[in-house]
């Protein structure tokens, strides 16, 4: 069970942020949003886990996107683009 706290949207891609910080995301690679990975498939169609180490264990606490940007914050104020 994960707790949603924050969804936002870009032109292709999804995410969603946890009350603990964990950050999910779906929607087309295409737009380069999704920080899954090369191995990641073309289109995720379900809300999917982004590996921790991208945020080096940081804990996120704000997300936001556009149409062509997304931005994940940590809680030492960094932020992954």
């Amino acid at each position: 069970f994960h707790r949603i706290v924050k969804v936002a949207a870009g032109d292709k891609c999804s995410f969603a942020l946890t009350e603990s910080g964990k950050l999910f995301t779906w929607g087309s690679k295409s737009s380069g949003c999704l920080a899954l990975g090369p191995e990641s498939p073309k289109n995720v169609v379900e809300p999917t886990p982004i590996n921790p180490e991208v945020f080096k264990h940081q804990k996120v606490v704000d997300i936001v996107a556009s149409k062509y940007r997304c931005l994940a914050i940590s809680d030492e104020s960094q932020y992954v683009s």
